[in-house]
């Protein structure tokens, strides 16, 4: 979990106001996120796990 925490956090904090601030910069994040979590997935349990991600919630502090 620590790990996923992680590259979600910094796949997070790369991310400029422009390409989060339409929908679809923030649908690109969200597939930037799921293989994130995917590849931790694979590399830790070598099983392919997560369908898919959802947001529930997306605040942007500046």
């Amino acid at each position: 979990m620590p790990y996923i925490r992680n590259n979600l956090m910094m796949l997070f904090s790369a991310q400029s106001d422009e390409s989060i601030s339409s929908q679809d910069g923030k649908e690109a994040l969200r597939k930037e996120a799921l293989e994130a979590v995917r590849e931790v997935i694979k590399k830790e349990d070598q099983t392919e796990g997560v369908v898919d991600l959802y947001f529930n919630a997306f605040l942007i502090q500046k």
